[in-house]
């Protein structure tokens, strides 16, 4: 309501401050809800911004900003510096009263409207990079269903998809995985062998392999056993995701087949078309090495070679100069491999075929990117291009993919240059980082090995679900996430005593005679009777429901749980410490008819919030009418 009228209002002392200076470089103004009482209602970060450019003292330029405000309006009890350069705005009082007056009549209504129902999908990732379900794959999971939720809260179409690619290299390197784990638990391979893809699912769909398999598997070569399982992975990968997904409270309504998706082939075809004619494209001869290898030449840990990343015009000779399999003896016998033995190893590879490039690098790629494999076969870079493309085409209005922090700047790169090439508008295609999850006093068990990520299933009789799925969205996603089994947060345990609480003060009011109808309570309310809510810990909460809008459009906009959630919890334990230390009950009847209004506005925002984090349904609060 009154953000605004600040930011406004900070924009024009800027340029009475610094007349001689382009300040219009510097707008917006940035604006934040304060996160410490010392720091009033709103703070900015402008001078300190103007500061880093200008290189001067932040200090001195707030003091300046300040100085150029002709005077201050009603609505501010104050506007002061910090003394590291911030901004700090208080409300005035009535301010506060007038603002939650507006909130109560409105019952937060324009927050609903702020997508004007836009397209938002949301992509947790795909089959390759979500095949452990390890705890850092629980977190994006989590935290996509979180965007897709405040999305919709926010008046757009928001829905979460995992594309399962069931062609490309990396569905490769997971068959060996499951065959190298079969040959182990059978005893032909070595344990503690490093695999390609590791985790429990690994594991399970090794045992599924012996067990349900067992027969065709036994008479199968290298080869064909591979084949075998390129065609069963991508089901039980599926089966993995969802039922993991589900545990942790987030339910997955689509599952995408890239091989199944009606009109995907037609969409390789276009692109391919568009690269053709922009003569984008060339073949070249390459030997595609399925396996970990490594460099003879220095001592260094195995590096993954895909297709994809295997050097594009290597003749034998020079392969043999640079590369040799990482399991090969260490000493000096690496540099007597030869031709005849890696034509020996039929399983590992392949005759030299012909594969296709884009030259990307032409339009602004760091590298060129390979778009069919050998027999005419999609890479999982065309894969992934044509999947973004097809949701392009169907309307989408913002494709919004979750990465780790060492994919998320190459991922956004490579695929919003080539769409801006495709002319497609680059603010409908966003990448997000979400870090890794760290866990403390854990103890590894089970076929997991060391080194190897922690597994959901693992956790599962360690924590209570709703626990681990809260604990996953109480930090911005760019943030490191430690998870200590000895001491998690009980945060439902405290918003569900709030939920209790409330529930059972209405029943009170309502015995006491009290019309309780929150509909005609918050319509009809008069400023009067706010002012009487004059104790401190209930202009507490009118404060926090007065910011409430503007934080789930901080949280919206810049894609930050943590931001919400932690006001969740600020404003639960407010409402519990008022509760604690003040007889509501109690006191003149416009007193408590105020309260009942207060409360009211506080029961919508909790039911919301509650929907977004707490997997609590909203009838479960009381129905006030």
């Amino acid at each position: 309501m009154y953000r605004q009228k600040i930011e406004l209002i900070l924009r024009e002392a800027i340029k009475l401050a610094f007349p001689n200076k382009d300040t219009e470089v510097f707008f917006p103004v940035p604006l934040d809800v304060s996160s410490e009482k010392d720091m009033g209602d709103y703070s900015s970060s402008i001078a300190i911004k103007i500061a880093n450019i200008w290189e001067t003292d932040p200090v001195l330029i707030a003091s300046s900003i300040i100085n150029a405000i002709d005077h201050i309006p009603p609505f501010c009890r104050s506007i002061k510096n910090s003394s590291n350069g911030f901004i700090n705005i208080t409300l005035s009082k009535d301010a506060v009263f007038y603002a939650i007056m507006s909130v109560m009549r409105e019952r937060f209504a324009y927050l609903h409207s702020i997508g004007k129902q836009k397209k938002v999908l949301v992509v947790l990732g795909n089959t390759s990079s979500l095949i452990s379900m390890n705890v850092d794959d629980g977190r994006k999971v989590i935290f996509g269903n979180f965007l897709k939720n405040i999305f919709s809260f926010s008046g757009y179409k928001a829905s979460c998809e995992v594309e399962q690619f069931d062609t490309g290299e990396t569905l490769w390197l997971i068959a060996s995985s499951v065959e190298q784990r079969y040959r182990e638990i059978l005893g032909d391979e070595p344990a503690g062998k490093k695999f390609n893809f590791r985790g429990q699912v690994i594991v399970e769909t090794a045992r599924k392999i012996i067990e349900e398999y067992f027969a065709e598997w036994l008479f199968a070569d290298r080869p064909g056993r591979i084949s075998v399982l390129k065609d069963i992975i991508p089901k039980i990968i599926s089966e993995n995701i969802s039922s993991k997904s589900k545990d942790i409270g987030v339910n997955f309504r689509k599952m995408i087949r890239s091989s199944s998706f009606e009109g995907k082939r037609g969409i390789y075809e276009e692109l391919y078309k568009k690269f053709l004619e922009a003569d984008l494209l060339y073949e070249e001869d390459v030997i595609p090495i399925n396996h970990w290898i490594c460099s003879h030449d220095e001592d260094i840990k195995p590096t993954k070679a895909t297709t994809e990343k295997t050097a594009r015009k290597l003749s034998w000779e020079q392969f043999l100069k640079l590369y040799v399999f990482w399991d090969s003896p260490n000493n000096t016998d690496k540099k007597n491999r030869n031709f005849n033995f890696l034509k020996e190893e039929d399983s590992l590879v392949y005759p030299i075929k012909k594969q296709v490039w884009l030259k990307s690098t032409s339009f602004g790629d760091f590298s060129d990117r390979l778009i069919y494999l050998p027999e005419n076969e999609p890479s999982e870079y065309f894969e992934e291009l044509a999947f973004i493309v097809s949701k392009l085409q169907d309307g989408i209005d913002l494709l919004l993919f979750l990465k780790s922090p060492e994919d998320a700047v190459e991922f956004y790169n490579k695929y919003s240059i080539v769409l801006k090439f495709l002319g497609f508008d680059e603010k409908l295609f966003e990448v997000v980082t979400v870090e890794r999850t760290e866990i403390k006093n854990f103890q590894k068990t089970g076929d997991i090995q060391k080194g190897e990520y922690v597994d959901l299933n693992e956790l599962k009789n360690l924590i209570n679900s709703d626990e681990y799925y809260l604990q996953n969205l109480n930090k911005a996603p760019k943030s490191l996430l430690t998870f200590d089994l000895k001491k998690v947060d009980i945060y439902k345990e405290s918003a569900e005593l709030a939920l209790s609480r409330i529930n059972s003060l209405f029943k009170s009011f309502k015995s006491q005679g009290y019309k309780i109808d929150s509909e005609d309570i918050l319509k009809n309310i008069d400023i009067n009777e706010i002012r009487l809510l004059e104790e401190d810990r209930e202009f507490n909460i009118i404060k926090k429901l007065v910011i409430y809008p503007s934080i789930v459009c901080d949280a919206l906009d810049s894609r930050n749980s943590g931001l919400l959630f932690n006001f969740a919890v600020d404003l639960i334990a407010s409402f519990n410490d008022y509760y604690d230390a003040v007889n509501i009950l109690s006191g003149e009847s416009r007193v408590i008819y105020a309260r009942i209004a207060m409360l009211s506005a506080f029961n919508i925002v909790m039911s919301r919030i509650f929907s977004l984090f707490l997997k609590i349904d909203s009838h479960k609060f009381h129905n006030s009418k």
